[in-house]
């Protein structure tokens, strides 16, 4: 449907995007990444350009955003959508919750995993 031919993941969250740190995310390079804890890709907290990572988007040739994060993180995304429907780019966006503070308002419950 969307003719995906590579996965990649963008490393230290929007930051990532200014600097183009993609990493190939092939069956085998995944393989145990739930094994280690933490992130492959890192993190980053902070303003992001909306704009310059829409472009980064379309110079790519991007046409699916997975954004995984907290209640900013899913705002960005938010943003991030709109700026790419203004353009009227073909890229869809998605955004997957994951928070421990239980601060997204759509969430009633945390997601977690009991040990």
């Amino acid at each position: 449907m969307y003719n995906v031919s590579s996965v990649f993941g963008i490393q230290n969250g929007y930051k990532g995007f200014y600097s183009s740190n993609y990493l190939p995310l092939t069956p085998n390079s995944v393989n145990d990444i739930h094994k280690r804890g933490g992130t492959i890709l890192g993190t980053s907290r902070g303003g992001h350009d909306i704009k310059k990572i829409v472009d980064n988007i379309q110079d790519h040739g991007i046409n699916q955003v997975y954004i995984i994060g907290g209640d900013r993180t899913q705002k960005g995304a938010y943003e991030i959508f709109k700026e790419i429907r203004k353009r009227g780019l073909k890229v869809s966006v998605a955004g997957v919750p994951k928070t421990i503070d239980n601060d997204i308002a759509v969430i009633f419950h945390k997601i977690s995993l009991f040990f």
